[in-house]
């Protein structure tokens, strides 16, 4: 998806445009007058209008995953593929999302929490204690 960020004249905030698949363009505001903030959003909202996650739609995590793979991971070495397809599993088995619209940074934390706590029992059942 080709798109870029701007400020229009007399405005305080920064906007991107980007060319939908059926070639239509559209503008939005990146809500925020720093540019590198506004990078970001630009960003997250590509991707989210790549993934059909906006915010009328709710995309089904397993869906959102297939996307993922196909553009993002087909390049990858298989082993490589493996782990990344089976830490995307493991996210979705303890964190217990249903569709990508539910996955925020708390969601990240409390998976991040769960594998630690899953590393730490591996470790202690293999060292017998």
């Amino acid at each position: 998806m080709r798109s870029f960020l701007f400020k229009r004249e007399g405005r305080k905030n920064f906007y991107f445009e980007y060319e939908t698949e059926d070639g239509e363009k559209k503008q939005e505001s990146a809500k925020t007058d720093d540019e590198n903030d506004a990078r970001d959003y630009m960003a997250k909202r590509k991707l989210e209008i790549l993934a059909g996650t906006t915010t009328n739609e709710k995309t089904p995590w397993d869906d959102f995953v297939e996307y993922y793979e196909v553009m993002h991971l087909s390049n990858l070495a298989p082993s490589t593929l493996q782990n990344v397809k089976c830490t995307l599993l493991l996210f979705k088995e303890l964190v217990g999302t249903k569709t990508i619209q539910k996955v925020s940074v708390r969601e990240v934390d409390k998976f991040t929490l769960k594998m630690k706590t899953r590393t730490q029992r591996k470790k202690k059942m293999a060292s017998g204690r």
